[in-house]
Order: C-alpha cells, then structure tokens, then sequence
C-alpha cells in the first residue's frame, strides 16, 4: 500500500524569506514595499492509498483508437473513425488508465514530469486523488504530493500556474492571490500576499520569484514583480509598459501572460496574446526581460500572421531555443508546436503542421482537429495544447486535453500517459 501524508501536516508558515508578505500593489517601478504578519499555523494530517502505478505492465509500443471520453479512454481498432496514439509507457496499461483530468505540468532537475491533475481514474470515469504526479523518465507513476478528493483544501488545489524551483519544490499561485511553495514533504510556504490574479510564478538562479499580476484598472498579467529573496517586492514592469495600455502602440506592448526563465542567458523569456479594439485583431508577441526589467521583442504577429493565432504556452529546449505552442484558425491542424528563430523572428512548425483542406463534415484524416493522431512529426496533430515543457535529453512534452504526448528526438510523436 503506497500511503501518501497530504500535504505533510499542512503547514502554512513564514517562508524561508521571513513572514509572510502582503504587498502594496500599487507600488510603482523601482519602488519597494513589503508588510508583514503574524504566522499562521493550520495542521492537519491525512494518510490515504495514494494512485500509483510503479510497477511495469507491459512492453513495446501499442497502438490505441481513442474514445472520446473521460472515463475508458481507447476503444478497440476496428473503429477507424477514431485517431491512434502510439503508447510507450511501459507502467500503463490501456485497460486501466491512470489520469483523469490533466491540468498542468512542468520539468523536475532530473529529468522527470510533475503533472497536476487527478489520479486513479476507473472506468466510469471517478478518480481517487488530487495534486500532482510524478513521472519519471522512465515511466512510473507515483504521488509527489496529492490528497483524497473529498478533502477540501481550495488554497492549493493545483492549476497550471506552477512552475518547478531548482530544489524541486512547486511553485504556484493560487485562487486566493497568493503565491505559494509546496514541498516534497507538504509543507506550504507563503511567499507572499494580497495580489490580484497572479499567474505562474518563476525563479532565477539566485533564488528571487518573479510574477504577473493584475493592476487597478486591468485583471491580469499587466505588471510583473520580483519578489526578493529578502522578501522585497519590486515593480519592475508597470502597467504603462504592457498590453493593457491603450496609448501604446500594439506592436511595444509588453505581454506578460507566459513566464519562463532562461538560466543561459540569465532572463525571463514572456509571451502571450491580446486583442485590441480599434481596429479590432488579435495580437501576439514573444519577450525576452533582463532583470533590471530591459525588454526586447524578439516575435511578434498579428492575427493570421506566420500562421498564428495566439500563443498557447512556451518554453525553452536544452539549447536555450524558445519552443511554442500556437493556435492556428485558417486549417485543419488547430494547434501547432513551433521553435523561435530569434534572428528572424519566424516560427518554425516542428510537428501539427497543416493538411490539405476538405470540406467534408466528417473528415478522420490525421490533421483534423477531432482527436490526436501520433506517428512522424510531418502527420501527427494536436487537438490543444494545455502545457508544454523540455526535458535535458530534447524531448519536448505537451499535454493535449487528456493525454501527454511527446516530440521525441527522432522526430515521432508519441503518447506517454493517458
């Protein structure tokens, strides 16, 4: 019985910078503020069974017909109508698959996947836990930190706004405004307080945590902060920099709503998109941020533009290369994986790439948007890119709705959990 303590004795305390911190986000560029609290302490303690699935049960790759479902995932073959995913996850077996639903997931420093979502999904389609799941690069499965589904603890039900620290803690925002660390152990950290609509909180190589969040007159992603590890917070981007001032032209507005950190360069690298009203189109746009908050655009699109219809997600490869996940309307490949040539701002299409058209209503070819389809990167196709990430061997991981599929090196799509 594999019995997994949730969220260690769930302790809210003053994070390693010192107490907890509620900032004045109001502060302007270059102006610091940080209040501070009592400690608080909640404690609880849960033991459960926790899904898991560490031992292995098959071998080879299988070729799955998906069921458009939520509780029995594949159907049987002879239903041609459905596309296939090419499984290689010898710890899974398709009778009895392991997530229900997938919510986000990043890279851990060795190699493996954390996945938040829910585990020990049957066939009816219930699931057992919530939390996040390591996988690692192996295969197994087991709770990195999850609960029972009937425990309630709304604060850090996960969400795809966390990203990993270099001692593999989770990083995240929550619901609340909050952003917090979670432990291997459980234990919970506050780093900080009071924001508005945080989203995915990052850190660099010294150990300060950089966040977008809202302002007075926009609900998010128009401001980003660094917060110290002295417990500091920095505006280093004010809300006259970024997409939701109206005087700036569309093509200088900074979008803040993807965060990731380049430890080659020693830079945030932001993307995002947003749309403005006269004239009325769709904009998108790639950063790269120092930490003394210089910008420099190295992409940017309008809607239709190089194919592009909004950015999804990104991330960088074991090169230092900015991989992104984009949204396309004028085919039949809805979502595309492309790379960043920084020289000439141009995507390229590393695997979704477009089909010819047809008409018909009902077309199963692969390249329709009705469900993933796997094999060599020119045929494979993505239904939506929810999260994307790299791992230091190359391969490229996405989650697409309910499955996690990969970019291997030899250039096949595969599925690796289900």
């Amino acid at each position: 019985m594999n019995l997994s303590v949730i969220f260690g004795s769930f302790l809210l305390v003053g994070s390693t910078y010192g107490q907890l911190i509620h900032p004045d986000t109001k502060s302007t560029q270059g102006k610091t503020s940080s209040n501070s609290s009592q400690k608080k302490s909640l404690s609880f303690q849960v033991e459960y069974d926790a899904p898991s699935s560490t031992s292995k049960v098959s071998q080879g790759a299988q070729v799955l017909w998906l069921a458009l479902g939520y509780g029995k995932k594949f159907k049987a073959p002879e239903d041609s109508k459905l596309k296939q995913v090419i499984a290689i996850n010898p710890y899974l077996s398709p009778e009895k698959p392991f997530f229900g639903e997938m919510i986000g997931m990043q890279t851990m420093p060795d190699g493996s996947i954390l996945l938040a979502g829910t585990g020990g999904l049957d066939p009816e389609g219930g699931t057992k836990g919530v939390g996040w799941w390591k996988i690692t690069p192996e295969g197994s499965i087991s709770s990195w930190v999850s609960r029972p589904l009937h425990i309630r603890v709304s604060e850090i039900y996960p969400n795809n706004e966390f990203s990993i620290t270099k001692e593999s803690s989770i990083l995240m925002s929550s619901k609340e405004g909050s952003v917090i660390k979670i432990k291997e152990d459980g234990e919970i950290q506050n780093i900080a307080s009071g924001f508005k609509n945080p989203g995915k909180p990052i850190q660099d190589s010294k150990g300060n945590i950089w966040v977008a969040v809202g302002d007075t007159d926009c609900e998010s992603a128009c401001k980003l902060l660094k917060i110290s590890t002295n417990g500091a917070i920095n505006t280093v981007i004010d809300s006259d920099k970024t997409w939701s001032n109206k005087n700036l032209p569309a093509t200088e507005k900074i979008t803040l709503g993807i965060l990731t950190w380049d430890p080659t360069k020693e830079e945030i690298v932001s993307g995002g998109s947003f749309i403005t009203a006269k004239p009325h189109s769709l904009h998108s746009s790639i950063w790269r941020i120092s930490t003394d908050g210089h910008a420099r655009k190295v992409f940017y699109s309008t809607k239709g533009g190089q194919g592009t219809d909004g950015i999804q997600d990104l991330s960088l490869d074991n090169e230092g290369r900015i991989i992104v996940g984009v949204r396309i309307m004028n085919s039949r490949a809805r979502q595309q994986l492309t790379r960043l040539d920084e020289r000439s701002g141009k995507l390229t299409a590393l695997t979704g790439s477009t089909f010819q058209k047809n008409t018909a209503v009902y077309d199963h070819r692969p390249g329709h948007e009705e469900a993933p389809y796997d094999g060599p990167a020119s045929n494979a196709n993505i239904r939506k890119i929810k999260n994307l990430c790299t791992t230091p061997d190359g391969t490229i991981y996405f989650l697409d709705e309910h499955q996690l599929r990969r970019l291997d090196k030899d250039g096949i799509v595969r599925t690796w959990a289900y």
